[in-house]
């Protein structure tokens, strides 16, 4: 896994976190470059529990972020896409990842030092605003799900996380489908239930035409059917963005 020195003046991600400071740039400033990672599927971006070394930004791919409790359960907490941060909760209020972040797919992630962003932080009344702004949806959706667990069926639950994929790999019905990284383990810890009952549930989708796929590779969607099954009547995955519903391995080496 490579890292490579990026600069941010010349980025070409225009909706990263750090562009809200791009007035504070300056080209003598060292802090202004910053490692960027290869990340392969599957590589752990941080552990929950690791210490926080800075905030991680994703210049491409998806990443997924997952709690686990004291026993191994899983739950996906959301999916980071191109221009979304990780990491920002542990930077604002603890000294270790309250979650773990992995590369769903090849993504590429770059990662802003502690005392860097502590600066930026300082200066940038814009990106303090816009964290605000994400950390206070994270908890609303977070909220949110909790319910859906407490008082939706698994089938219900099941019908959302569809969804969510649809949305997070931009599916439309009159295309060719969508191949998604999403494996049945993935769907479950999403769903808050077992890759026992996705499997169940999904041949149980196919046979009513909900659903129509081939391993990965999902060729039909019945969004009206899903999204009344689910309760979401507007067929989509709900969200603003990657972090939200609808469109949120190797361990990284240590930066010097």
């Amino acid at each position: 896994m490579l890292a490579k020195k990026k600069n941010c003046l010349t980025c070409p991600i225009s909706d990263c976190l750090l562009q809200l400071c791009r007035p504070t740039f300056s080209l003598s400033d060292p802090g202004m470059y910053r490692q960027q990672y290869e990340c392969p599927r599957g590589t752990v971006v941080f552990r929950q529990g690791d210490p926080v070394r800075g905030v991680y930004l994703i210049q491409s791919g998806l990443v997924k972020m997952t709690a686990s409790d004291p026993v191994g359960r899983s739950l996906i907490l959301g999916i980071g896409r191109k221009g979304d941060p990780m990491g920002h909760h542990g930077f604002t209020s603890s000294a270790t990842h309250s979650h773990s972040a992995m590369a769903l797919e090849d993504a590429s992630v770059c990662i802003v030092e502690k005392e860097h962003f502590k600066r930026l932080w300082d200066d940038c009344i814009p990106l303090r605003e816009r964290v605000f702004h994400i950390m206070d949806r994270e908890m609303r959706e977070n909220r949110d799900r909790l319910m859906s667990m407490a008082h939706r069926s698994v089938r219900s639950r099941i019908a959302s996380t569809l969804l969510y994929i649809c949305g997070l790999y931009g599916y439309a019905e009159n295309g060719r489908g969508i191949r998604i990284h999403f494996d049945r383990q993935d769907m479950a810890d999403h769903a808050g239930t077992t890759k026992e009952q996705v499997s169940k549930v999904l041949s149980d989708f196919k046979r009513k035409g909900l659903v129509n796929f081939r391993a990965k590779h999902f060729k039909h969607f019945d969004l009206a059917g899903l999204a009344e099954l689910s309760g979401n009547h507007d067929g989509t995955g709900g969200g603003e963005d990657g972090l939200s519903g609808a469109p949120i391995g190797v361990k990284l080496p240590e930066v010097a």
